[in-house]
């Protein structure tokens, strides 16, 4: 089977219609430059997100914690791979002065540091 007959089956009408008489290359060319930039937006939105997300006063450390690693795994499908030890850092920044104690006993008393185990620690 052709690989154009293929993409053309697989998109929208209205895509199919603007790339029924290109080839397989430039279809891809034409889709990876059209979809490019959308995922750029969205990626820079996620990271603004991460770097503006901070804890509510009173909100529990673990949902705040989930609502950051969601964020951080936005970012993954994103292409944009954020280490653990950086999304700690940037979890221990968005918390309150509060968490000032909590953030030094965790790093002071934790050999594995990853996020699952820092969604799992009790908070004061």
């Amino acid at each position: 089977m052709d690989v154009k007959c293929v993409m053309l089956t697989s998109i929208t009408p209205k895509l199919h219609k603007t790339f029924i008489n290109l080839d397989a290359y430039q279809i891809i060319s034409e889709l990876k430059n059209m979809f490019q930039d959308q995922a750029k937006i969205k990626r820079f939105e996620t990271q603004r997100l991460i770097l503006q997300t901070k804890i509510n006063k009173g909100e529990p450390v673990s949902a705040h914690v989930l609502k950051m690693i969601g964020l951080f795994k936005n970012m993954r499908a994103l292409h944009y791979d954020i280490s653990n030890e950086l999304a700690i850092d940037i979890i221990f920044h968005s918390l309150h002065i509060g968490y000032d104690q909590f953030n030094l006993n965790y790093n002071m008393n934790s050999m594995e540091k990853s996020l699952t185990k820092l969604h799992g620690t009790k908070e004061k």
